[in-house]
């Protein structure tokens, strides 16, 4: 694992904006150089965590760090994007290094249950044999009795009932070409877990089919800030929120948002600089952060662009990881 974040800490640096210090990927940087590298894929018959960075094809990373292990368990994705084509090339890769015994897909849906694929790859991932679209539980899906939430999670589940084994890769690639062929940044751990009882499905199968699609593309979900000039960064340790604007000219009024939920104001920010956000934005980010670091831009573009919160002061930050269960942090993600 080790190689693999330094080497993810080094791509990370080749796309920052050169304003950016990298004062955090520094530190981290400087800790991993000084932890003994861990050789063996395995300990015990059990698999190692990985960290997966997206250098290679993601089913031959899968397969080259848990293929021996996985095969023919069964397997489930949630992930929130498709490719528009009219074949799921990812899903193809994934059945042929892995050869999982049974696959379930995720169907992702809007608030009035048309479904956010293409309906050529809802299809084609349809006509495989032992594969099969299905949605998340009602109390897990549901923001309220009446709206679905939106997913944001990517997971890929592997499980093994019988033996009663689960092993799980939560990172950030979608069901795309992009995300498994190396056109993305895309990175993710692999973990095994120790579940207390026999695992089963997390979805649920259809029960009637969707009879209206609508393809969205992810191409702007990744959030990497390629999209927006804007940056925010809070200071856990200071609960102070910044702006930065990297345009060469002051910004236009922006207004920022999460979830669908009012945030922010943004009167023209100057660029060059970090500035002290309005006030109340820190406090409103002190609630939203232990949930969700995904923000959205309005005003920059006839499209609202998406950005992630630059956290600094990370050891002041609650964590709800220790309380969570998977469902739990699935529902949070999403």
């Amino acid at each position: 694992m080790k190689p693999a974040l330094l080497r993810h800490l080094r791509q990370l640096r080749r796309l920052a904006p050169a304003w950016e210090k990298h004062a955090a990927v520094d530190r981290v940087e400087g800790f991993l150089k000084r932890v003994p590298e861990r050789r063996q894929r395995t300990q015990d018959g059990r698999l190692c965590t990985h960290f997966l960075d997206g250098s290679k094809p993601f089913a031959e990373a899968l397969q080259e760090a848990a293929g021996d292990l996985v095969q023919g368990w069964d397997l489930e994705v949630i992930a929130p994007f498709f490719d528009q084509a009219e074949t799921c090339r990812p899903l193809e890769a994934l059945l042929e290094a892995l050869r999982p015994r049974k696959v379930r897909l995720m169907l992702p849906l809007d608030a009035e249950g048309q479904a956010l694929v293409d309906e050529r790859i809802h299809a084609d991932c349809a006509s495989w044999q032992d594969v099969e679209w299905a949605l998340l539980p009602d109390d897990l899906r549901m923001a309220r009795k009446d709206i679905p939430r939106y997913v944001h999670a990517k997971v890929y589940r592997f499980f093994n009932a019988r033996d009663r084994r689960e092993i799980l890769y939560v990172g950030s690639a979608n069901m795309t070409t992009a995300a498994h062929q190396r056109g993305n940044l895309e990175c993710g751990f692999l973990v095994e877990t120790e579940p207390d009882r026999r695992p089963t499905w997390w979805t649920e199968p259809l029960e009637r089919e969707p009879q209206r699609f609508e393809a969205r593309s992810g191409s702007g979900e990744a959030a990497t800030g390629r999209g927006s000039l804007l940056a925010v960064r809070y200071h856990w340790d200071r609960g102070l929120a910044e702006v930065f604007w990297m345009g060469s000219a002051a910004s236009p009024r922006l207004v920022l948002s999460a979830n669908g939920t009012h945030l922010a104001d943004l009167a023209p920010v100057d660029p060059g600089s970090w500035q002290a956000a309005p006030a109340g934005l820190s406090e409103r980010l002190r609630r939203l952060l232990p949930t969700t670091s995904l923000l959205q831009v309005s005003g920059e573009q006839e499209e609202e662009l998406p950005i992630l919160v630059m956290e600094e002061g990370m050891s002041h930050k609650p964590s709800l990881l220790r309380e969570l269960t998977a469902e739990q942090i699935l529902q949070y993600w999403a």
